[in-house]
């Protein structure tokens, strides 16, 4: 979900401006549609995230009510963070470039996210399986080491009645 969200994000601000290379017109009803699929995507978005902050203790923090204090603290003090810091920053990037120029920089971030945690998920998933195969390759090597040593005729003894391994 936070990378449908955070594409319908970037979309949705290229559209907002327009994008200037587009050359499409400003139109209200395009505006309006753009800023409520912007808040969907920052909602699609930031949900995640939040699911991962709560699953704290799953990376050997406790599962207590402190936890889950320092989770939603450290959550509502980055939403506070970017509530003051993202209007300095867009009034900026608006004064100096105008409005188009700056929700694409905008848009061109939110691409960068996108493409650094789809690296980031690649590389992991990478290492993940060559430690696998590693962990495999070490246990047949045991069971290597291990299977010529076991005479398989010697530990069987065969009688009438009964079949049995010593």
């Amino acid at each position: 979900a936070e990378y449908m969200g955070s594409t319908l994000w970037m979309i949705s601000l290229m559209f907002l401006g327009p994008a200037p290379f587009w050359g499409l017109p400003h139109v209200l009803w395009v505006t309006l549609l753009m800023f409520t699929l912007c808040n969907i995507g920052c909602t699609l978005y930031q949900i995640p995230q939040f699911q991962e902050l709560v699953s704290a203790h799953k990376s050997g923090m406790s599962d207590s009510l402190d936890t889950s204090g320092l989770v939603a603290g450290l959550f509502n003090s980055c939403m506070a963070m970017g509530g003051f810091l993202g209007p300095i920053v867009g009034a900026v990037m608006t004064s100096y470039w105008g409005f188009e120029y700056a929700s694409f920089g905008i848009a061109l971030l939110i691409c960068s996210t996108i493409c650094l945690s789809l690296i980031s998920m690649v590389l992991e998933w990478v290492v993940e399986s060559i430690r696998k195969r590693q962990s495999t390759e070490n246990s047949l090597k045991e069971w290597k080491l291990i299977l010529p040593s076991i005479n398989m005729t010697d530990g069987c003894v065969l009688n009438r009645k009964q079949t049995r391994i010593l």
